[in-house]
């Protein structure tokens, strides 16, 4: 469902943002995005760990368990994080977060207005194409990565 994935140097942006010198950002995703996630290992300062293609969807809800905060579009790893209990921050293009979640408390969803979203489409008819998907910042996911994390301090 390409429609609900940004471009691989949206990916970058934000990544040297978000990381920690201690922990490192995890790349997951199939074996069909194997070429995305090695650009992201090559623009990304801080440590990574690519399990792109390597980890099988019965591992998940282990794997994301361990997870700070998942960083996705709307995406089965999506609710596989929300259903263990790991904040999410998703990015939704096409699709409706109110309809497709991510479901419960601590999970921020980003969206941005425009007049044919949410459409569900798999092809992006509008004029200015995937203006949904790409008028989400970078910055807007940074902040929202740091909101959820500064939530979680105070809660402790």
């Amino acid at each position: 469902f390409s429609s609900r994935r940004r471009h691989t140097r949206f990916k970058c942006d934000w990544s040297s943002d978000v990381c920690s010198s201690d922990l490192p950002l995890v790349v997951i995703g199939g074996p069909d995005e194997r070429e995305a996630s090695a650009h992201v290992r090559r623009l990304t300062a801080c440590p990574v760990v690519d399990l792109t293609g390597e980890t099988p969807i019965g591992l998940l809800p282990a794997l994301l368990s361990k997870a700070c905060t998942l960083i996705t579009n709307d995406s089965g790893p999506m609710h596989v994080a929300a259903a263990v209990g790991r904040p999410v921050v998703s990015i939704f293009g096409p699709t409706s977060a109110v309809r497709t979640g991510p479901y419960g408390a601590g999970h921020t969803a980003l969206t941005h207005a425009i007049p044919c979203r949410p459409c569900f489409s798999r092809i992006c008819r509008h004029a200015v194409p995937m203006e949904c998907l790409e008028s989400i910042s970078p910055e807007q996911v940074v902040a929202a990565v740091v909101a959820q994390q500064s939530c979680r301090m105070a809660s402790r």
